[in-house]
């Protein structure tokens, strides 16, 4: 006994000492790893509800019709961290635990490290949709994270499909890592082509394009150059043949190589390429406004004349309908006496992704000027770069198209059409073939055929610019918005550039603009594109689509 007491007293004074390891020694020797593991990643899942709760009424549980938490990014996610630990944790104890993996995905998607998250998971197909909005195909969660797996593996073209998909679905709840992964994405699968064919100069080009506009500059430089331009000092050389045939490609190419140029500092061959963009192809009135954004630093007297070419041209996408001789003008004026005239976009930056640069053209109202960065005078106008998040799908029908026939990154045909009248086509416009919806509508049984693209959330007091180009054999087409309204519990369309106007010509391309709240006068929860041709017998093409939210100007 007296042997006894002393190792007795030595066990006590470990345990007072080494408590927690002795407990938890105690417990796994009672109930085993996985139930330790368990409890921990109940701990943790708990955490995550409680730091993301979901309202049964908010767009985002209804899209899975079940209450899922919108595992949506938080700068300041203490709850979130605390959650990704616990699951942590639970993983050492129990490794093998696929539902522990799915949770502990989740916490890191909350957290932004979507990378991370996906390559904490098997692949997410292998999950039941049910099990989480990582694996439901309706939610914009698994498209991010799909597109992560694919990129590490190196699968670029599934990598970008679902990227663009998420992006799409989640535009109003993703971040700017999330559209840099595409950009990447688009830049390697281009790379990779450029590499197995060096000959190849428009894959070099769209390598660097997409790697600029990731903010990889001086990579961009390196694949812009290929192209046969000299990219060092923005010059075009004896080899490039980017712009036969296609002078506004051309220019884009100069405009990226003289916003690479500029970003280092090297002002005088940013110049050089924006004039060679402007000798180029004047009608881009990106270059011009880049050109005149420098020389108003470098030459005063050369920016004047620049501003008045520039103001002279105008938007290129005028709000309002206009093509083919045909025009029907509609600003949109505010409240605060701001007026949008129009903008312009790289149209194959439009069609490659969600994320879009914007060049806005607004008239102020009179002795008004903007507050903030970005703001160019140009005469009566005030031109302002916004980047932003194109929410209509697939917006150049550029992407792969569904099994269904349907076009990639839409939900379903309206009014019960049969797929084979609805069609992505090669279409002849502008002197280049480009790819185009086509709805022929033939059948008898029905006078209406549409097309819908997923349910987006929107904000019901923010502004949506919406744009996209149309040609119909006879004026029975319509770009618009089917939008929730959760009052009413319906879906009313809105029709975009819808007013009266002088009849509009048919056989041509016209382009659709204008600037509104997603339903005037109504509490809106989510909208869907649609698009829609309302007569027996005709055939309606549409490309170019943009919806996307716009910020107001703030006066000073």
């Amino acid at each position: 006994m007296p042997r006894v007491r002393p190792a007795l007293r030595a066990l006590w004074r470990l345990v007072r000492r080494r408590w927690p390891l002795a407990v938890a020694a105690l417990l796994l020797a009672a109930v085993g790893p996985r139930a330790v593991g368990a409890g921990l990643a109940n701990l943790g899942l708990v955490a995550l509800l409680k730091a993301q709760p979901c309202d049964p009424t908010w767009f985002v549980c209804q899209i899975a019709s079940r209450p899922y938490p919108p595992v949506a990014w938080d700068e300041s996610a203490p709850a979130e961290e605390r959650a990704r630990s616990l699951l942590a944790a639970a993983l050492v104890w129990d490794g093998g635990s696929p539902a522990i993996r799915l949770h502990l995905a989740e916490a890191l998607f909350a957290l932004g490290r979507r990378a991370e998250a996906a390559g904490v998971l098997p692949p997410v197909d292998e999950y039941e949709s049910g099990r989480s909005p990582l694996a439901h195909a309706a939610r914009y969660e698994h498209h991010l994270i799909r597109g992560q797996q694919m990129a590490q593996t190196r699968r670029w073209g599934e990598a970008v499909q679902a990227f663009r998909l998420g992006l799409s679905l989640g535009a109003e709840r993703t971040t700017q890592a999330d559209e840099a992964a595409l950009l990447l994405a688009l830049a390697e699968l281009h790379r990779e082509r450029a590499e197995g064919d060096p000959t190849d100069r428009r894959t070099a080009y769209l390598a660097g394009k997409y790697l600029a506009r990731a903010g990889r500059w001086e990579e961009a430089l390196g694949w812009l150059g290929r192209t046969g331009t000299d990219a060092g000092t923005g010059r075009r050389g004896d080899g490039e043949t980017r712009g036969q045939g296609d002078p506004a490609g051309a220019a884009w190419l100069h405009v990226y190589i003289g916003r690479a140029l500029e970003e280092r500092g090297e002002l005088a061959g940013a110049r050089v390429a924006y004039q060679a963009a402007v000798d180029v192809a004047p009608q881009v009135r990106e270059a011009q406004a880049r050109l005149l954004a420098l020389l108003r630093r470098t030459d005063t007297n050369a920016a004047r004349a620049i501003e008045a070419r520039l103001a002279a041209l105008g938007p290129g996408v005028p709000l309002g309908r206009r093509g083919g001789g045909y025009e029907a003008l509609r600003p949109a004026r505010l409240p605060s006496g701001w007026a949008l005239v129009g903008y312009d976009v790289d149209g194959e930056a439009l069609a490659a992704g969600p994320p879009v640069e914007l060049l806005l053209w607004w008239q102020a109202p009179a002795g008004a000027s903007p507050r903030g960065e970005g703001w160019l005078r140009a005469g009566p106008y005030w031109l302002q770069w916004q980047r932003t998040a194109n929410l209509a799908p697939n917006a150049g029908f550029e992407w792969t198209g569904a099994a269904t026939g349907l076009p990639f990154g839409y939900a379903y045909e309206f009014y019960a059409a049969d797929v084979r009248q609805i069609a992505v086509r090669r279409t002849p416009r502008d002197g280049r073939d480009d790819n185009a919806l086509v709805i022929a509508h033939v059948a008898r049984e029905s006078e209406r055929i549409g097309v819908v693209g997923p349910p987006v959330p929107v904000d019901s007091y923010a502004y949506y610019l919406m744009g996209g180009q149309k040609q119909e054999s006879a004026p029975h087409g319509n770009i618009g918005r089917l939008c929730y309204d959760p009052q009413e519990r319906n879906e009313p369309p809105y029709y975009i550039a819808y007013h009266d106007a002088p009849r509009q010509p048919v056989g041509v391309w016209l382009q659709f603009a204008d600037l509104a709240r997603p339903f005037p006068g109504r509490g809106i929860l989510s909208c869907k594109l649609f698009l829609i041709d309302a007569g027996v017998g005709s055939m309606t093409m549409w490309d170019d689509l943009l919806l996307a939210r716009i910020a107001l100007p703030e006066p000073q």
